[in-house]
């Protein structure tokens, strides 16, 4: 699949089964997500918005070196890209859908830098 510029791009790592039913699991320090070489590819391609299924989308433990939380100053602070997390993305795996029109709509926070969201993946 080509990932070009300014596409949305959710990843499942398949951590999302465990929302609500094993949370210790879920938020503990372990979970999977991007590293910082993965950050760079997201970069790279110019996309506008990364998001998965883990409780702070990037790979935990999240402090690399002396920052803490890297992928998300490279890609949301440095690079502009939207990042969401906590996506359901098991139904879109089970479906096996690929490509999707994504309707993301944030809550209008004046000053806030995040917003819960209600998005939609049709395929």
């Amino acid at each position: 699949m080509e990932v070009r510029p300014g596409d949305s791009l959710l990843i499942r790592t398949g951590w999302g089964q465990f929302f609500g039913k094993d949370n210790a699991k879920f938020l503990g320090e372990q979970s999977p997500g991007p590293g910082q070489d993965a950050a760079r590819w997201i970069i790279d391609r110019k996309v506008r918005l990364a998001g998965n299924d883990t409780a702070t989308f990037e790979k935990r433990p999240a402090a690399y070196g002396k920052e803490l939380f890297s992928v998300h100053m490279m890609l949301l602070v440095d690079n502009g890209i939207y990042i969401m997390e906590n996506a359901n993305l098991e139904p879109v795996g089970d479906a096996r859908v690929g490509v999707a029109l994504l309707i993301v709509t944030p809550l209008k926070i004046a000053g806030a830098s995040g917003s819960p969201l209600r998005v939609l993946a049709i395929a």
